[in-house]
């Protein structure tokens, strides 16, 4: 059971802080950046398990995730300029 101040925290009691989290101030380019992230991750471990394994397979998968990241941080801009927004990811 918290027993911090915050915790019981009313929306009709402006003195009392307010907790900073990231999730509630996502925007929709946050999600398109997360993409962008997600291909570079996956680019790079796709490659380290092509060197592990032998298989070209991953190699080919790695190089396909590099496309769909460039794919993604151009429309994190476009959705960014469109929405007309801001955020701190």
């Amino acid at each position: 059971m918290p027993t911090h101040k915050t915790a019981k925290r009313k929306t009709s009691d402006p003195q009392l802080p307010t907790r900073f989290s990231m999730v509630r101030s996502f925007q929709l380019a946050d999600f398109v950046t997360l993409g962008n992230g997600v291909c570079g991750c996956l680019s790079l471990m796709f490659a380290m398990k092509a060197l592990l394994t032998q298989n070209t397979d991953f190699l080919f998968s790695s190089f396909w995730c590099i496309p769909a990241g460039v794919v993604f941080d151009v429309l994190d801009g476009r959705v960014a300029r469109w929405r007309q927004s801001t955020s701190l990811l």
